[in-house]
C-alpha cells in the first residue's frame, strides 16, 4: 500500500517539496461471537440401528468487535526541511461495535446404537451476513459462515 498523505511544515502547499516517509500500520481484531440457532429437526428410523435426520433453521449471531490500530509516519528525509527520523504522525485508535449477523443453516445427522454403545455424527453448513470495518485504509472483514462436523460416542444407560 502506498501512503497517500501530504504533510507540510512552514511553507504553503504549492511550494512544499516532497518528503519521503515511512508508514507503519498495525491492526488487531478481537471478535466475540454468540451464536443462536432456531430451527427444526426431522428424522427417520434406521430399522432398529438408530436414526437419520435433517435440520434446518435460522441463526441470529450477535457479535462484539474490538478493532485496534496504530499508524505511525516517520520522515526519511528528502525535502531538506524535516530532519530524518522525525515522527510526523503517531496515532492509536480503538473501534468497538456490536453487530447482529443473520443467516440460515441446514444439516444432516445420524445416530447409531449397538446395544449399550452409541455413535453419532453430524454435518451442517451455516450461511451468514458479512461485516467489514476500515481503519487507516486497512479493511477487517468477518463472516461467521462455515461448515461444521461433529462426531461423538458413548454408553447408553
Amino acid at each position: 500500500m502506498l501512503p497517500d498523505h501530504k504533510i507540510w511544515r512552514g511553507r504553503g502547499a504549492a511550494r512544499a517539496p516532497p518528503e519521503n516517509i515511512l508508514e507503519s500500520l498495525s491492526t488487531t481484531a478481537e471478535i466475540n461471537v454468540f451464536e443462536n440457532r432456531f430451527g427444526g429437526r426431522s428424522w427417520v428410523p434406521l430399522y432398529g440401528l438408530g436414526k437419520f435426520g435433517g435440520t434446518a433453521g435460522v441463526a441470529v449471531i450477535p457479535t462484539h468487535y474490538k478493532i485496534t490500530g496504530r499508524q505511525r509516519l516517520v520522515s526519511q528525509g528528502g525535502s531538506g526541511t524535516i530532519p530524518v527520523g522525525t515522527v510526523l504522525v503517531d496515532r492509536n485508535t480503538t473501534y468497538t461495535d456490536v453487530y447482529p449477523h443473520y443467516g440460515f443453516y441446514f444439516g444432516i445427522d445420524t445416530t447409531l446404537a449397538f446395544g449399550r454403545y452409541l455413535a453419532a455424527a453430524s454435518i451442517d453448513y451455516l450461511w451468514a451476513t458479512n461485516r467489514e470495518y476500515t481503519l487507516y485504509n486497512t479493511q477487517t472483514s468477518f463472516n461467521p459462515s462455515g461448515l461444521s462436523v461433529g462426531i461423538n460416542g458413548g454408553i447408553q444407560f
